[in-house]
């Protein structure tokens, strides 16, 4: 099998892209890789932790960057079954400077919950609406899909891992009892505020031929993929029928770093909730 390498940590910090869209999709994001797959109970806790902290209006996070007037929403996620499963806290709608003022809202109100501030009543009642939902198997599935979906999360990336995303009671225990004992604080310095690999990037929108941005960006890819190694005669084929037809430009990396991304899986999020759910 094709051997899935973690990519080194790295703080891309600053980044914009433009595109050619409506004023109104201007939008930033803050990217943070978590740990590994195989970091079964940590990856369950960072996907409470979000839930509270940013899974309504009033939790604390979306709260203030709402009231910070940032940008029209403010939203965050949680993607596991990759080999590096990440979390994202997102703005849709930026107003001006918002992307400017972004990071440090984001860093200030969480220090100030890993300082003291963190709510444990809400975190408890993420918890459990979490205990619930597992218990429950309600995923809008057949459950053996569903299942065989979440084995994989793990089973992908060690193969000792097959069942570890199968069982849960030993991971809500330990976060019952961690709850008290300043787990979570230490969970938002350790996974968000001293990461040392993130990325922060906002997406400028600009007037233009948005065919033109295209052949920018398939001349840009092509320079990279004839620097890649590891890249099969099947994706270099996308490529170029994509090129030749001028159309949407296909997501292509490197082989070792796709990790899975593709939403077909049931992630912790959804596992908790059901499909389609985002904080």
């Amino acid at each position: 099998p094709h051997e899935l390498r973690e990519q080194a940590p790295v703080r891309a910090l600053g980044v914009k892209r433009n595109m050619a869209t409506a004023p109104e999709n201007a939008c930033a994001g803050l990217g943070y890789v978590i740990g590994n797959a195989c970091e079964r109970t940590r990856m369950t806790a960072v996907d409470i932790l979000i839930d509270a902290i940013a899974g309504s209006n009033e939790a604390p996070l979306k709260r203030a960057l709402l009231d910070a007037g940032l940008a029209a929403d403010a939203t965050a996620f949680f993607a596991d079954s990759l080999l590096q499963p990440f979390a994202v806290i997102q703005l849709r709608g930026l107003e001006e400077g918002g992307a400017e003022r972004f990071r440090p809202v984001v860093e200030k109100t969480l220090r100030k919950l890993a300082d003291g501030g963190l709510d444990r009543t809400l975190v408890e009642a993420s918890l459990s609406r979490a205990e619930f939902v597992m218990r429950e198997r309600e995923y809008g599935m057949p459950d053996g899909v569903a299942l065989a979906m979440s084995s994989l999360a793990g089973w992908l990336y060690d193969d000792d891992a097959a069942t570890s995303y199968l069982k849960y009671e030993d991971d809500f225990a330990f976060l019952r009892k961690a709850l008290d004992e300043g787990y979570f604080e230490r969970l938002i310095r350790e996974a968000f505020l001293d990461s040392d690999h993130m990325a922060e990037v906002e997406i400028v929108p600009v007037d233009g031929d948005e065919d033109a941005y295209e052949e920018e960006r398939l001349a840009a890819l092509g320079s990279l993929i004839d620097t890649l190694g590891d890249v099969t005669p099947e994706i270099k084929a996308q490529y170029l029928a994509k090129k030749a037809k001028n159309t949407t430009l296909l997501r292509i990396q490197p082989l070792q770093n796709t990790g899975k991304a593709s939403r077909s899986y049931v992630p912790v999020t959804q596992r908790m909730a059901g499909p389609g759910r985002q904080a």
